[in-house]
């Protein structure tokens, strides 16, 4: 659910940048070089912008998925609630208390990868620091978001 679509922002980036090219150059057709600074300061304070932008844009992004997990938890546990409803009040609390159990002993145990990838990292960059494969990677997220994990 972009706001702008990729190329969208491409072709805005490009007008913008032809937009200073042209404001640069003469009319006589000579451009001016001697303020070369100038341009070089916009796109300096541009790149600042930008870092600052993907900055805030990332710690938004972490705050969402943190709320997103507390809120499967929540479903995941009201789930274990509605089916052990059918097989008694003993089965109810041993279902919750399972789901709980494996997610956070998950969490406990691979807590670096966890961390990298709340923080934005991407799977190749979580395996190439933690020296686990790529697949070993996203099958430990997965099992997390799946609320599952393994003894």
């Amino acid at each position: 659910m972009d706001l702008f679509p990729t190329w969208t922002l491409t072709l805005l980036l490009g007008i913008i940048v032809v937009l200073v090219v042209f404001l640069k150059t003469d009319f006589r057709g000579k451009s001016k070089r001697a303020d070369k600074s100038g341009f070089e300061r916009f796109l300096e304070e541009w790149e600042k912008e930008n870092e600052a932008f993907l900055r805030t844009f990332s710690e938004v992004h972490r705050d969402l998925m943190k709320r997103i997990d507390r809120l499967e938890e929540r479903v995941e546990t009201l789930d274990a609630i509605a089916r052990s409803k059918e097989n008694g009040p003993m089965q109810e609390l041993s279902e919750v208390e399972r789901v709980r159990n494996s997610r956070s002993q998950l969490r406990d145990r691979y807590k670096d990868i966890f961390d990298m990838a709340d923080d934005g990292m991407s799977v190749a960059d979580i395996a190439r620091r933690t020296g686990r494969g790529n697949g070993e990677v996203q099958l430990i997220l997965g099992l997390a978001e799946r609320g599952t994990g393994h003894d």
